[in-house]
């Protein structure tokens, strides 16, 4: 009867778990349908205010590029601050340039003077890859203005001109009145540099012609929008990081598209940008197998992570949206007639580990292999031994498989016998359980007896799997992580 009350007790509680689970799942469906439903009419009504604000903004953008009286009002905001959710920087007339190597091919624009678009040319069977880096992005990657907040992205779009051009490198320049100008100059490593080829370099100048000097305040690096490589893919993989000089900190897409917690509890709203003060070394946006890494050798300030809406797929089904960041660098005072220079190292490229583990400053963090990093990278370093035999990353996987489990063999042959020693003496133990039912004490000394006597050691059979199991776990994320 005790049995029967209990089972039916314990079905009773999973059915009221059950219940309020699927209640928490309906109420957070119905919040998110509403959400979509209001942001699609504020789209639409953005869209019908377009045609009169997109004359009024290159207007504005014109107006404050001729009439401004220093850099920090040059690059601040319109008097309207426009949404960023219509991608205000395409509002702005602009001329995009290629610049190529034999691994990336970058498209630049003038709005921004910046990276429109990453394609990647070898990380598909030496193909070209079909993810493209900022693909339907926010802004263009290492778009700058002196603002953050997600209303005031417009102030990113100013546009500039072509300065200077070669096969790898690219100079934009924009004149601010006063004898202040700015250079952007990008450039790529060309083949047999020896230098990382998925690096864009990039410098950014400011010169103070005036004979007074000139203040400036914090100025924001956007780091271009990732996207999900596919629709399968979870979401804990698109994420923004940045490395302090100690730890990597990564904020996933899920603190901003909000979640449902643990049976509604640690529950949270979706919102657009989540902003913080930190000292970062290098900030990245990523996905499962491509990251973009903005490295400097100034530290920054400021971190804001954006939630990027993508458009529709192209059977009419909503797309995942992707993530965004933009960092602040504290900009001093130029003297009079002087310089100030900002210089970046920009990676965007596959996560790979050798590679961002040669950039110097722990970017190889980006990889996320978690609490058995340690192992995880020395697997990882075992495959691209064997890959050096076998050039095929699959056999390379099915090989390492293979003398992970022969390594461990004899503590697996040892477990096995272990489980079939204690399979012969379950009769034994069953009587022994029947005859001392009422004597736990003796129970306990006849069974050592009976170990003892049959060789069985009852944690032979558990403990060699606890031995394995840091090695399967970092192999398990190391495979997940590596696009390799």
């Amino acid at each position: 009867m005790d049995k029967k009350n209990t089972l039916l007790g314990i079905l009773c509680v999973l059915a009221s778990i059950g219940f309020i689970v699927k209640q928490n799942m309906d109420m957070r469906e119905q919040q998110l349908e509403q959400i979509e439903k209001e942001r699609v009419a504020e789209q639409t009504q953005q869209a019908d205010q377009e045609g009169e604000n997109a004359t009024a903004l290159v207007s504005k953008a014109a107006e404050v590029v001729v009439a401004d009286k220093s850099f920090e009002s040059a690059l601040s905001l319109p008097a309207e601050p426009v949404a960023p959710a219509e991608k205000t920087y395409s509002q702005v007339e602009e001329k995009t340039i290629t610049l190529a190597n034999e691994f990336i091919e970058a498209e630049f624009t003038t709005a921004g003077g910046a990276i429109k678009r990453v394609s990647f040319l070898q990380t598909q069977n030496g193909d070209r890859d079909d993810y493209v880096f900022n693909e339907n992005g926010m802004l263009p990657a290492l778009s700058m203005g002196l603002v953050g907040n997600e209303s005031d992205l417009s102030a990113f779009a100013i546009p500039y001109r072509i300065e200077e051009q070669t096969a790898n490198s690219i100079t934009f320049a924009l004149d601010l009145g006063k004898d202040v100008t700015v250079q952007r100059i990008y450039s790529l490593s060309g083949s047999g540099s020896g230098q990382e080829p998925y690096n864009i370099q990039h410098k950014t100048i400011v010169r103070n012609r005036s004979e007074v000097p000139k203040a400036f305040s914090t100025v924001y690096f956007n780091l271009g929008t990732a996207h999900s490589v596919s629709d399968k893919q979870q979401s804990a993989f698109l994420n923004v990081g940045y490395f302090d000089g100690n730890k990597a900190r990564f904020t996933g897409i899920d603190k901003l598209i909000g979640g449902r917690g643990f049976l509604g509890f640690g529950s949270s709203e979706p919102v657009n940008k989540l902003e913080k003060a930190v000292r970062s070394e290098w900030v990245s946006v990523k996905n499962q197998f491509f990251a973009s890494i903005l490295s400097s050798d100034i530290p920054g300030r400021e971190l804001i992570t954006y939630k990027v809406d993508l458009p529709a797929l192209e059977d009419g089904s909503p797309q995942r949206p992707g993530i965004s960041a933009s960092v602040g660098y504290d900009m001093d005072t130029i003297a009079a007639d002087s310089t100030e220079t900002l210089e970046f190292d920009f990676y965007v490229g596959p996560k790979e580990f050798k590679r961002l583990q040669a950039m110097n400053n722990r970017q190889d963090k980006v990889m996320q292999f978690g609490y058995m990093g340690t192992i995880s990278k020395l697997l990882l370093s075992f495959m691209y031994l064997i890959h050096k035999a076998v050039p095929n990353w699959g056999w390379s996987i099915v090989i390492m498989t293979i003398c992970i489990k022969l390594l461990f063999w004899p503590l697996s042959a040892k477990a096995s016998r272990s489980q079939k020693r204690m399979a012969k003496i379950q009769e034994p133990m069953k009587e022994l359980k029947e005859k001392y039912k009422d004597n736990p004490q003796k129970f306990q000394k006849e069974m050592l007896e009976l170990f003892k006597k049959h060789k069985v050691n009852p944690v032979a059979g558990c403990l060699p799997m606890v031995i394995q199991m840091p090695i399967f776990i970092g192999l398990f994320y190391m495979l997940r992580s590596a696009s390799e």
